[in-house]
């Protein structure tokens, strides 16, 4: 079929933030597949995303072709050197597809003829390219890829009248003037305050703005912090509107802020979560592909595949726990070694992913779970058919926007140990208003995560207290609070299904996008 509509996607090489979006992109071609989508993103994070791609099509379904990935940047293991460089890379790009000129991926090679020039373009919106893109492309629509917790993009990009920070820079300016201090340590102290303040975010309890804080402090990834809530807070000014891949059946009052936030500047704001593989009704063909997908993609698929099974006949169902801290974080090593002893200490069987280059596993832990027989370390695990197993019971994780959006789609409950960014948010939406997760208190660290939190507990930090917690914890998960917890959890799956029905939340945001865009003949 002939492309008559043409979508760019920009984006950082961040799994966590590309993901979703790919998966967006298949949803376009899926509803629209005379429109073809351009992905732009740096270094050889392009393969996954072409796994990722051919998760969601039947191997000789020939529309998967109509999404083109790119590689803006050469291969360089720095990530900062990738994430800082592909705004100004990615526009040299958009450029050129603009101008339909062919366009060369700088990783795999792969030379791609000119389509029609883009009508629309999705960034995320921690590239500040709005103005860039524009004076490229004067008559595109612009919106703006937020892949965030909705409570967090608030607290972090909204205005002070919803509870966010306002716009840091121009306060920081003020304030400097007034103390003599310097902008950037402005800037970052308005960026992550810890000063005790109660802060109220819509989608979440009453807060100590500290306890978004939960690990120690680190000065670069401060900067870095700053720089992209700078970023984000212009971006979302500019843009014509936000996309977000969340979804109304966990985020009703969040979403809805920040849809009431954006039409009173006058902007576009699209729902479109949750972006994973839902049961279709057809015999769930789709997402049966991508489970066996995601496993060949795994450094161990095979053998986790056999592992669950062994687990789901030796212990049964829902006896294991599942643990990750996405492909980038990793918590305190001591902490989460400890909680691992406590596992095999109470034979609860897990799966521990470790893609993080911090994730060193010490020769004494490994093989002590070796020797468990109820352990298993991978690289990188197949999530999604993970969290799909009858076997596991749990999700113990950081709490990032795509591992909570996957296992709520599973109906898994979680045990949440929030590191940075959106993760603290999202921690306290789980485990204190929809009652679906445990957050592990104790595993707090640094000045601000060791202050006491709102709702009356004062972590310490000690390794004791992460033993004693660890233990109370699986002990309340394995009866009847838990329990509670799951059936929770179950009826956040039902909804998050019924938002991809032909009437859902998520179906007919797509068709509105899509219709406003390229309108049908």
């Amino acid at each position: 079929m002939a492309i008559t509509g043409h979508i760019v996607l920009v984006c950082i090489p961040g799994w966590g933030h590309l993901r979703a979006l790919v998966v967006f992109a298949c949803k376009v071609i899926q509803q629209r597949p005379n429109i073809g989508v351009t992905i732009l993103t740096a270094g050889n994070i392009i393969q996954k995303v072409e796994t990722e791609i051919s998760r969601h099509f039947a191997a000789d379904d020939d529309a998967k072709d109509n999404i083109r990935v790119l590689s803006v940047l050469e291969q360089n293991a720095n990530m900062f050197h990738l994430i800082s460089n592909t705004a100004e890379a990615s526009m040299r790009f958009y450029e050129s597809i603009y101008r339909q000129e062919q366009t060369t991926c700088l990783v795999s090679g792969k030379t791609f003829p000119p389509w029609i020039s883009p009508k629309l373009v999705i960034i995320n919106i921690f590239l500040d390219i709005v103005q860039t893109a524009r004076t490229i492309n004067p008559t595109a629509t612009v919106l703006g890829w937020a892949p965030t917790n909705n409570s967090s993009m608030i607290r972090q990009y909204g205005p002070e009248e919803l509870g966010g920070a306002g716009v840091i820079s121009v306060k920081a300016i003020v304030e400097a003037e007034r103390t003599g201090k310097p902008v950037k340590q402005i800037e970052n102290e308005l960026s992550r305050p810890e000063n005790g303040d109660v802060i109220q975010i819509p989608g979440l309890p009453p807060m100590y703005d500290n306890e978004f804080i939960p690990q120690q402090k680190i000065p670069v990834l401060e900067d870095a912090n700053t720089a992209f809530a700078k970023a984000s807070q212009h971006f979302i000014r500019q843009a014509d509107g936000i996309i977000t891949p969340g979804t109304s059946a966990f985020e009703a009052e969040a979403l809805a802020a920040v849809k009431k936030w954006q039409s009173e500047n006058r902007k576009e704001m699209y729902i479109v979560g949750p972006l994973v593989p839902i049961e279709d009704g057809s015999g769930n063909k789709l997402k049966k592909l991508a489970q066996e997908n995601e496993s060949a993609a795994s450094d161990k698929g095979s053998e986790i595949e056999e592992f669950l099974e062994k687990i789901l006949h030796e212990y049964g169902a829902y006896s294991m726990i599942y643990i990750a801290f996405g492909s980038s974080w990793w918590p305190d090593s001591k902490q989460i070694w400890t909680f691992v002893n406590v596992l095999i200490e109470q034979k609860v069987p897990f799966i521990l992913a470790r893609p993080s280059p911090m994730a060193v596993v010490p020769d004494d832990i490994a093989a002590k779970v070796h020797e468990s027989g109820i352990g298993l370390f991978s690289t990188w695990t197949p999530q999604q058919l993970i969290l799909a197993h009858k076997a596991t019971g749990w999700f113990l994780s950081h709490c990032g926007q795509n591992s909570v959006v996957e296992s709520m789609a599973e109906g898994v409950p979680m045990i949440a140990w929030p590191i940075l960014g959106d993760q603290p948010d999202n921690a306290a939406l789980l485990s204190l208003k929809l009652n679906v997760a445990y957050q592990l208190t104790e595993a707090r660290t640094g000045e601000a995560g060791l202050k006491a939190l709102k709702r009356g507990v004062q972590p310490t930090g000690t390794i004791q207290a992460v033993e004693r917690e660890a233990r109370e914890v699986l002990e309340k998960a394995r009866g009847v609070d838990g329990e509670i917890k799951r059936k929770n959890a179950h009826a956040i799956k039902a909804r998050m299904k019924e938002a991809w029905e032909e009437n859902g939340e998520a179906s007919t945001e797509l068709r509105r996008l899509l219709e406003k865009e390229f309108p049908s003949k």
